[in-house]
């Protein structure tokens, strides 16, 4: 249970790297912006550190994979991640070690549990620090005198700080003069306005779950800067230019004294005096129109870097042939090989991989794909039957591929492929035809985009005697899908009439080439305006749903 914990941080950690990376190149551009938007900018990292899930977007700009370390890796034979980054992936692959086929349990797992227990003594270690210091800085402030509403004197302070969230309290040093007490005072509050303290206190909860990683230590340290300086913009803004020769003299006299207040969360103390007192001097308040152009900037970025790219795969590319091709596997029973020929598969919209099963017991060779349905609304196979085939052509003794697909809402869905119904799609043995060279299976690749799905929709409008007055061929059957299944639904079924005898109807078509077959319905008024759905030339109809023949007669304006 840790060490699966330990892989999902893992990836959000990845993840959240590209994304301060990212950020810490904006902030280099906004050097000269108010601090305020570079901060802004920050809460899309916290968002990735501790959200551990995302959305596709095409507007990310994430340039990597999102989740480059699989569930399987540590059972794989030859465990591999995939970054999307070439030389990481190279220099990372090369370090990771290979099962040992006598061993009854691979290195990797051994490293994942150490990794693991290391990881969660680091956060108990933080966490304990953290206490101590609050528990320290209590005591400290015990002898504090109350000035007014939640603001407090301290004679031992040499830096104001905020403590508390929900109750917050400002302790301010009693060195203070009463011309630093107003400047000083409404930076504080500025704080407690923008709910600063909640956020440096999640901020350091992510940092406790990520702190193995450096670039979040960076990210940490820079967003409570910017904070600040954003904190000090406000009081200069508020005040006025004047008060910039005061409001820096102010901050210089509380130059001592903050690194203990800076170690703990609660205690929301202030640092790098220097950097502040030169923002202070250099800060102008913008023009109102460079205040929206830059909230406009900051938000498009945020969207672009919380968001996933939206994973697809191009069957027309040949990078994708040439891949699929050196990804070629004999055995079933290679995890490593088999999760990378996933990996490039395509998948329908809404589904989302779990996990793979491998049946290699006696003469089984088989291969379970368990993905689960993200909005519980169902799916198109066509892109399974791809994937299917495609598998059948690169797992050289593969004979059963199975399809599962997890649902909160109904129940578990499985679909069964086989040897022998590839042999009747394609009409000729998959892996000795097309599995023999990069341009066969490129040949492959086209058929699967060309012919499939395998079962075809079509819509015609139709005239007297049959005549098809316009017919188009469905991509998306959503239509025909939808009409053929209201009627199927109703158990109430009426005589019909001789189709050759209506001047005007709608044909709906259904071709399954698997098993060679064809099914026509047809959809027409009757005398009285009542729609109806009729299967066969002289079958029987039943009565269409009001809201679906409307939508037919829509379809071909």
């Amino acid at each position: 249970m840790l060490g699966e914990l330990f892989l999902h941080i893992l990836n959000m950690s990845f993840s959240a790297s590209v994304v301060i990376v990212f950020v810490l190149v904006v902030r280099l551009i906004l050097r000269k912006a108010p601090k305020i938007f570079s901060y802004a900018l920050w809460s899309v990292v916290l968002i990735r550190l501790i959200l551990p899930f995302s959305f596709e977007s095409p507007f990310s700009i994430i340039p990597t994979k999102t989740n480059p370390i699989s569930r399987e890796l540590v059972y794989s034979a030859v465990p591999v991640i995939d970054t999307g980054i070439t030389p990481l992936n190279t220099v990372v692959n090369a370090v990771l070690p290979a099962a040992t086929p006598i061993a009854s349990v691979n290195p990797l797992q051994i490293w994942m549990f150490v990794g693991s227990i290391i990881w969660g003594t680091g956060i108990a270690l933080l966490l304990l620090y953290s206490i101590v210091s609050y528990i320290k800085l209590k005591k400290r402030l015990s002898n504090a005198v109350h000035l007014m509403d939640q603001v407090y004197i301290a004679e031992n302070l040499s830096t104001p700080f905020v403590m508390g969230v929900f109750q917050p309290r400002i302790y301010l040093p009693s060195t203070l003069t009463e011309k630093e007490i107003p400047l000083i005072l409404l930076h504080e509050q500025t704080h407690i306005k923008r709910y600063d303290p909640l956020f440096k206190i999640i901020a350091f909860f992510a940092l406790c779950l990520h702190w193995f990683n450096p670039l979040v230590w960076v990210a940490f340290f820079c967003s409570v800067r910017d904070m600040e300086m954003a904190c000090d913009e406000s009081v200069i803004k508020q005040m006025g230019n004047e008060a910039k020769k005061d409001y820096s003299q102010s901050l210089l006299s509380l130059a001592t004294g903050k690194r203990f207040i800076a170690a703990t969360p609660l205690a929301f103390g202030e640092g790098d005096t220097k950097k502040r007192i030169k923002n202070v001097l250099q800060y102008k308040s913008p023009k109102f129109w460079v205040s929206i152009l830059a909230t406009i900037v900051v938000i498009v970025i945020a969207i672009s870097l919380i968001s996933n790219p939206i994973k697809s795969v191009d069957l027309s590319d040949a990078d994708f042939v040439d891949e699929l091709w050196n990804s070629r596997t004999p055995y079933v029973g290679d995890n490593s090989a088999v999760s990378k020929l996933l990996s490039l598969m395509p998948l329908p919209e809404g589904l989302k991989h779990d996990s793979i099963k491998l049946y290699t017991n006696g003469e089984e060779r088989g291969l379970e794909w368990i993905l689960v349905d993200v909005d519980n609304t169902g799916f198109d196979e066509t892109e399974l039957q791809r994937a299917a085939i495609l598998l059948f052509a690169s797992i050289e003794n593969l004979k059963e591929f199975y399809v599962t697909t997890i649902s909160s809402s109904e129940e578990d869905v499985r679909l069964h492929y086989d040897s022998a119904w590839v042999l009747r799609i394609l009409g000729t043995d998959v892996k000795d035809y097309y599995g023999v060279s990069p341009e066969k299976l490129q040949e492959l690749v086209d058929l699967t985009v060309s012919a499939l799905p395998l079962t075809k929709y079509s819509i015609a409008e139709m005239g007297p005697g049959g005549e098809v007055i316009s017919e188009v061929v469905l991509r998306d059957p959503e239509l025909a899908k939808t009409i053929w299944f209201d009627s199927m639904i109703k158990s109430a079924r009426f005589e019909g009439t001789e189709i050759s005898e209506l001047t005007q109807y709608y044909r709906i078509r259904i071709v399954y080439p698997e098993v060679d077959e064809t099914h026509d319905y047809y959809a027409y008024l009757l005398d009285d305006g009542t729609p109806v759905l009729q299967s066969e030339p002289e079958g029987w109809y039943s009565v269409m749903s009001a809201e679906l023949y409307p939508r037919l007669v829509d379809f071909f304006k």
